[in-house]
């Protein structure tokens, strides 16, 4: 299979994804076990590995970019509901809760090659939890 078709069918699942699960750590926590998921996977691993490499195919961007884009919109939402729900304050940054997220699973899988193991996203959510609260008490408001 080519990987922007890969992409593409990786895409298309990812929003299927249901990660309502009423709370910021469940979505987040499911979220990076999803990731574990498919980089424990011989297709997961591949892609990851084509994705880290750069490529001057236009066609695997764009598809790369499709994806992405996916990802950060679906974190987004987790975020955005949180929000909603008192969990983290307004003006938490979606996309870089998935950056903070799921860049140490990629780490472990291309990198220093250590197991993913089960309770990883669990304790990656509550980091990034922490990590975003922080970050917010820390942020000067204006007035």
């Amino acid at each position: 299979m080519r990987p922007g078709a890969a992409l593409e069918r990786l895409a298309a699942l990812a929003k299927r994804e249901d990660l309502a699960h009423h709370s910021l750590r469940g979505d987040l926590a499911g979220f990076a076990a999803g990731i574990c998921q498919y980089l424990s996977t011989p297709l997961g691993l591949a892609l990851a590995r084509a994705l880290a490499t750069p490529t001057g195919d236009p066609a695997i961007t764009e598809a790369s970019a499709r994806y992405f884009q996916t990802r950060f919109e679906i974190a987004s939402a987790i975020v955005d509901r949180a929000i909603a729900r008192g969990e983290i304050p307004e003006g938490a940054d979606g996309a870089l809760a998935l950056e903070m997220l799921v860049a140490p699973l990629h780490f472990r899988t291309l990198v220093s090659h250590q197991p993913l193991d089960d309770g990883l996203p669990a304790r990656l959510a509550d980091l990034v939890i922490t990590g975003l609260r922080a970050h917010a008490d820390a942020t000067p408001q204006p007035g």
